[in-house]
């Protein structure tokens, strides 16, 4: 029996949380970027604000003048031609002179200056006097002062020196028209605004930083209340898991006794649901989800009203932990019959009602000073045992079961250990079949037998099926073949050879394969091999057995229907396959001396053979009471200790020379009697 390791799940469980931790390390980590730029930006504008702050003014105040100069520039062009044609030329009247005076104020011009055509770019100098004095000769340039404040500062921030091209109607440019504009109101009023905007933008980002700072903490807090769920608690129940269930049975078993109201014992239960694979088959793995929740619901209300604590360990096993007096079990059982009662209540999943069921195991412990995980693995153990025995059932754990668990596990080991060497574990043993009606000898079925390390023999009953469920059967029906064959190569050719075939055997479709392999290397003829096989072959997949029987058949070798009469439909596997001989179970052979109605039925089979023309096998043949019936009945062949006991190959000569005698008593020529003994 395999025992599952409880471990298993919650590796699984740490897996998940680990997989989340990292995924929100990875968004810690961007946060982290995030909250990094945003403090490197709000530093970056404390430590340089000003200077962008400077330069945008500078560049809107820039562009305010130029707007205007080019509106004055355009004015001058309309309503004072005779400037254009006096520059380089003459001087202006005084009139024309005062007329530009106040236009320039009006556009808070401090100075300005014309300039010709033919007056080359580069830096002009201005200047602001109380009297028109400025040369223009041969620079061809007239300059007008606007004011009486004396020299224009040229580091006034205030001050824009801007320069524009007065153009005509048509485009053509007449001049330039350079002027310092005074802009300190208009510098004032936005440095006064983008103040305001910069504090409310700082304030924007701090609140944003702040903000941003409480949700990554929130998103912390919440990841570690999200990865502390995902390591205790079961993703679709939301019940406990395994890590939940060790710390808590840690903490009883390991905490001081407290009598004051006389628990002084635990109970471990350990439950799955039998046939939940079942219902992921037919409905998937949306309908398994729901009756885990379903039921994990329904066990938890049952377990909180009896004061005890209810985990899942895996997929579909749950556990329970009951503080609960030592010598008293009624509480434990009374627990499981409610929660078996819960159970098989149906499960509704899309109109359809889901009919359920549960296998419980306990065991019952002091506290303390008992091992966490003997407590596990004997309530696991349990409920492995009552699953086995059919589901629906509670078992509690005794020493007794225990040691045949072991023992068990024990030959589960030792049976992995000998299909890879199996010459050196596994024995051919050899039981004679004889002719009734006179006794001479036949052929030898095969028996397989085992001895354990210490040399104790075990029962092919015991270790046959724990091979078949290990799936080994393979290997070792390959050994028994090629063994056997090897032997029966050595007999006398009228003697055949019959071995036993596992259902497990056919599962892989090389058992035709192996037969041939077989009798190829011992170079025995296939017509002395005889294959047995059971009704349980016929339960499979009917139509792969039936094409691996027959390719056998074809081959030359018999096939051998075995424990003929003892199951469910014997009758029907006579005309749906081609046997060559019925072997009847020793059931029959046991009770024919005593029963009426054994012998009527026997006598019934063996008619039956006949009238479909196979010879009949009767095992089990132990007395000549039954030897004497048997051949009355006209039964072919018998097998059993009355002709003798199974036997290693060693023992084989003397017995096949024994029956060579027995057959030719009036033989003298003792040379024959010689030469057929060094035959063998």
């Amino acid at each position: 029996m395999n025992v599952s390791h409880p471990s298993r799940e919650a590796a699984c469980d740490f897996g998940q949380a680990g997989s989340m931790e990292d995924h929100l390390k990875t968004r810690y980590g961007f946060w982290h970027l995030v909250l990094a730029a945003m403090a490197f930006a709000l530093v970056l504008l404390l430590a340089n604000g000003g200077d962008f702050t400077r330069q945008g003014i500078d560049r809107v105040v820039r562009l305010v003048a130029r707007e205007q100069l080019q509106d004055w520039a355009q004015q001058i062009v309309r309503r004072h031609p005779e400037v254009i044609r006096s520059v380089g030329r003459r001087p202006l009247p005084d009139e024309v002179v005062a007329d530009l005076r106040r236009e320039a104020e009006m556009y808070g011009i401090e100075a300005f200056r014309l300039h010709s055509r033919a007056e080359p770019l580069g830096h002009v100098r201005m200047y602001a006097r109380n009297t028109f004095n400025s040369p223009y000769g041969k620079l061809a340039t007239m300059v007008i002062v606007a004011g009486a404040q004396g020299a224009v500062s040229d580091t006034d921030p205030g001050l824009v020196r801007v320069q524009v091209p007065l153009q005509d109607e048509q485009g053509k440019v007449l001049g330039r028209l350079t002027a310092v504009v005074n802009k300190n109101t208009l510098r004032r009023e936005l440095a006064e605004a983008l103040r305001h905007i910069s504090y409310a933008a700082l304030a924007a980002i701090i609140i944003v930083l702040l903000l941003s700072l409480f949700l990554y903490r929130q998103l912390r807090s919440n990841a570690a209340a999200h990865i502390h769920y995902m390591r205790d608690y079961d993703e679709v129940t939301g019940l406990p898991n395994q890590n939940a269930f060790e710390q808590h049975l840690d903490k009883l078993l390991f905490a001081e006794n407290d009598d004051k109201d006389g628990r002084d014992g635990l109970a471990c239960m350990v439950f799955g649901v039998d046939n939940l694979g079942q219902v992921t088959c037919a409905e998937g793995h949306e309908a398994t989800g729901h009756v885990l929740r379903t039921l994990a619901g329904r066990f938890a209300r049952v377990v909180h009203e009896t004061g005890g604590h209810i985990f899942c360990l895996e997929r579909d096993e749950f556990a329970i932990l009951l503080p609960v007096p030592r010598p008293d079990q009624k509480q434990v059982l009374r627990l499981g019959q409610a929660l078996m009662k819960e159970t098989q209540r149906p499960v509704y999943w899309r109109g359809k009602s889901l009919l359920l069921s549960i296998s419980i195991g306990v065991t019952f412990h002091p506290t303390p000073a008992q091992e966490r995980s003997e407590i596990l693995r004997q309530a696991t153990l349990m409920r492995e045992a009552a699953h086995e025995a059919g589901g629906n059932a509670l078992r509690i754990y005794d020493a007794e079961m225990d040691k045949e668990f072991n023992e068990i596990a024990h030959l589960e080991r030792l049976l992995r250990k000998a299909a890879r060497n199996c010459a050196h574990y596994f024995t051919l043993h050899f039981q004679p079949i004889v002719r009734l009606q006179d006794e001479t000898l036949h052929g030898f079925e095969v028996l397989l037998r085992m001895d354990d390390d210490d040399g104790t023999p075990i029962s092919p009953a015991v270790f046959i099926p724990i091979a078949e469920r290990l799936n080994l059967m393979d290997e070792i029906g390959a050994y028994v073949l090629s063994e056997a064959c090897n032997i029966a190569s050595r007999w006398p050719d009228n003697l055949k050879v019959s071995v036993n075939l596992s259902p497990a055997q056919f599962e892989s479709g090389r058992l035709p394969s192996t037969v041939w392999k077989a009798l190829e290397t011992s170079g025995l003829k296939p017509e002395r091999l005889e294959l047995e096989v059971t009704e349980s072959i016929m339960m499979q997949d009917w139509s792969k057995v039936r094409d691996q029987l027959r390719a056998v058949r074809k081959r030359g070798a018999s096939v051998v229907l075995d424990d003929f009469g003892t199951g469910y439909s014997s009758m029907s596997y006579l005309w749906k396959f081609d046997f060559d001989k019925i072997k009847i179970d020793r059931s029959f052979t046991q009770a024919v001396s005593t029963s009426h109605e054994a012998r009527s039925i026997l006598r019934a089979l063996v008619v039956m053979a006949r009238s479909l023309k196979l010879p009949v096998v009767v095992e089990g043949v132990e007395t000549r009471e039954q030897a004497v019936i048997l051949r009355k009945f006209r039964c072919d062949y018998g097998q059993g200790w009355l002709f003798g006991k199974p036997m290693p190959a060693e023992e084989l000569s003397a017995t096949i020379l024994r029956h060579w005698r027995r057959q030719n008593d009036n033989v003298t020529d003792l040379h024959d009697a010689a030469r057929a003994s060094a035959a063998l």
